[in-house]
């Protein structure tokens, strides 16, 4: 029966692989939320919606998003309007304003702007020609998977793919395995970490004792060998 690969493009981002009766096989990053978890061996649940739809969203929306919420304009965006974080950076970069900026600091000409790049990435997702992509770092290690390129990456390396579910299909096969340990297997290597930090520090204490024993035996001989003299000191 075949099996089901599901692609989260929200928060961090996430890809899973679900059996037949949607039980997750294997997850790039597990989590527990307050209405859902993603953990091994157990049902998958898609995520609630929040925020505003963004595919119904209007400039007054955007400017009451704005003033009802607030914290750093990067993360007001994401948690608002149901997109990633890559997504929220790339519009700040396309309306020229900081992403660390503080929302509630924004004027009026710097909401319409933030709106109107958000629109045009809404355009490009929605009836722009796709252009799949996968990242890469600095280092040469693939850091995403994207639909269409970004000035955000636009001097990281790419490699292009005919489809998305192509381009896809290839970032997902070369995640490292360690990467997706499951929960059983993490908390196994915690404990396996603690272990090991117990033992280098029995060690250690083990170490200091025998300097210790070593020390009191010398001073045991010079007190042996000198014993008449020390003796005579306190009669």
């Amino acid at each position: 029966k075949p099996w089901k690969f599901i692609i989260e493009l929200f928060n961090k981002g996430n890809y899973i692989v679900l059996d037949e009766n949607n039980i997750v096989k294997i997850a790039k990053n597990y989590s527990i939320y307050k209405d859902r978890n993603i953990l091994a061996n157990r049902e998958y649940t898609f995520p609630k919606s929040r925020g505003i739809d963004f595919l119904n969203i209007t400039q007054d929306d955007f400017n009451e998003i704005f003033h009802n919420f607030e914290g750093e304009l990067v993360r007001i965006l994401a948690r608002n309007i149901n997109i990633s974080g890559v997504i929220s950076e790339e519009i700040c970069l396309k309306a020229g304003i900081e992403k660390n900026r503080l929302g509630s600091d924004l004027n009026q000409e710097e909401l319409v702007s933030l709106y109107n790049a958000f629109k045009k990435l809404r355009n490009q997702l929605l009836f722009g020609e796709i252009n799949a992509t996968i990242v890469a770092s600095e280092s040469g290690e693939d850091i995403s998977v994207i639909p269409f390129n970004l000035e955000l990456f636009k001097n990281n390396e790419k490699r292009t793919f005919n489809s998305f579910n192509e381009a896809v299909d290839e970032y997902f096969s070369k995640i490292d395995s360690t990467r997706m340990i499951t929960p059983q297997d993490h908390a196994i290597n915690q404990k396996i970490k603690s272990q090991e930090k117990i033992l280098a520090n029995q060690r250690e204490y083990l170490e200091d004792l025998k300097k210790r024993k070593d020390m009191y035996y010398e001073h045991g001989a010079f007190i042996y060998a000198n014993f008449n003299a020390m003796q005579k000191l306190f009669t």
